[in-house]
């Protein structure tokens, strides 16, 4: 009776243990398959953050677009594997970054989609709207959006893609301040002459276009001249800003490209004008075009006392040297010419 009872018992502790066996078993393919389940599915992600910059829009556009800037103040940009006119491909890590730039009025926007090289798939994708709302302000606004992998999804993604975001204006906005600084503005001691020259010219009125008609017809227009080989080098290209009411503001400007003489098959969108010999005053300062404009309402400060302007005349701003000199920006010389009001 003994021996029945206790063959009984061992009996029902083994079906006990196999049924405990086969439940962790299913448990532990249950657990796998959720893995594996929520590592292939993709959370969908979307932030975005605005804030504003004390920098002209083409310098906060040249530090997003630039490689070298960028390696700067992004410390995962990596090498870049090729660039083109509209796209720029950098790869860091075991990921690639396609930047794309384009214009939709009024912004300038810069697009960035982070690809993951092991199974080609898109991460994130992340776009910087630029609006300048003056010479020395830029409104930007960045959104990232993505799928990302589900674990990542239900960690608190969001929370840490703003943080970054956070982090990296932070620096960009460093990084903007640190060029600011690093131009330098002076005044020359004495006055000068500009010798009397002919130019072709096209005028445009002075507003957030600015940069977009000079990037846009300004290497045109001298590539126009050198080709037709009326080009005076020696007077160096300039702009003519012509003032409004109120001192030291500017209403129009004019591309203005020194020639030998007026071309009688000239395009239809240029015009010729003649430049007058007259005495100016200059200021001088270093640095690429990113910072024209906000250099030439700076220059005013570096006017002496003793020297008398007229403001009733048009400012000169010339490219003394440049890209055709030397291809670093840093050794890229543009004067402001302020007109005396007595020689």
């Amino acid at each position: 009776m003994t021996s029945f009872f206790g063959n009984l018992l061992k009996e029902l502790k083994y079906r006990r243990q196999r049924k405990v066996l086969i439940l962790a078993a299913l448990v532990f393919a249950g657990g796998l398959t959720a893995v594996r389940y929520l590592w292939r599915w993709r959370s969908p992600m979307h932030v975005e953050h605005v804030t504003r910059m004390e920098a002209p829009m083409p310098a906060v556009y040249s530090a997003i677009r630039n490689t070298d800037y960028l390696a700067r103040w992004c410390p995962t940009a990596g090498r870049v594997d090729s660039i083109n006119e509209e796209e720029l491909h950098i790869t860091y890590r075991n990921r690639s970054l396609v930047i794309r730039n384009g214009e939709s009025e009024p912004f300038h926007y810069v697009e960035k989609k982070i690809w993951d090289l092991r199974n080609d798939t898109e991460k994130l994708y992340v776009r910087w709207f630029l609006e300048p709302q003056n010479d020395t302000l830029t409104r930007i606004k960045v959104e990232m959006h993505g799928k990302l992998p589900g674990i990542t999804g239900f960690s608190g993604s969001g929370r840490q893609a703003r943080k970054r975001m956070r982090n990296a204006l932070e620096a960009l906005r460093n990084f903007l301040r640190q060029r600011k600084r690093n131009i330098r503005l002076y005044a020359y001691d004495k006055s000068l002459r500009m010798d009397s020259t002919y130019y072709i010219y096209k005028e445009y009125p002075l507003n957030g276009r600015f940069f977009r008609y000079f990037y846009d017809d300004f290497a045109t227009m001298l590539l126009y001249a050198v080709n037709k080989q009326i080009y005076r080098a020696s007077m160096r290209p300039f702009l003519i800003f012509y003032p409004s009411d109120t001192a030291f503001r500017y209403k129009k400007f004019r591309i203005a490209i020194p020639v030998k003489e007026i071309p009688r098959d000239m395009p239809e969108a240029y015009q010729a004008g003649k430049m007058q010999e007259a005495a100016y005053f200059g200021v001088v300062f270093n640095g690429n075009y990113d910072y024209l404009l906000e250099n030439l309402h700076r220059s005013t400060t570096y006017l002496p006392d003793t020297v008398a302007i007229s403001s009733s005349q048009p400012v000169l701003l010339r490219f003394k040297r440049g890209h055709s000199i030397t291809k670093d920006p840093a050794g890229w010389q543009t004067e402001v010419l302020y007109p005396l009001a007595h020689e």
